[in-house]
């Protein structure tokens, strides 16, 4: 996966969810802005320049800068990561993007800074991406 195969997803959701901005159209839902902030953030973390998120979004780069903060702040509000629950997903397996992977459940844990993150945590477990566990008997 590269970041190219990347942009290209996030501008399918962009077009799917009517996030681009025009002129006059209802673009102040506030679902459709924390998605927004979300995707801004996500590209940012990513090293997109905010010219080319802006692009993205047919914003400009300081308007860009404000929605990624704004995700920052954001991120443990229940009502935003709600809305962008399902982006969340989508967008997760791209975390480990052009390194290999290798997972530490202690250092993922203390990472944490949401319920749905440990949430992915105890799936992750129960798959077996963290090796085996041994039940412990008192």
């Amino acid at each position: 996966m590269t970041i190219q195969d990347l942009i290209d997803e996030v501008k399918q959701e962009i077009e799917a969810r009517d996030l681009a901005y025009r002129y006059g159209a209802n673009n102040r839902m506030r679902y459709k802005v924390y998605q927004k902030y979300y995707l801004m953030h996500y590209l940012r973390k990513h090293k997109l320049t905010l010219q080319e998120i802006g692009d993205l979004f047919g914003l400009k780069h300081c308007t860009v800068l404000y929605g990624a903060q704004q995700a920052e702040w954001l991120k443990k509000d229940r009502l935003f990561l709600k809305m962008t629950d399902d982006l969340r997903q989508k967008f997760e397996k791209y975390t480990a993007l052009n390194y290999p992977i290798t997972r530490n459940l202690i250092h993922d844990v203390m990472q944490c800074s949401a319920y749905w993150e440990l949430k992915k945590i105890q799936t992750d477990i129960k798959r077996g991406v963290y090796g085996e566990f041994t039940s412990v008997t008192e």
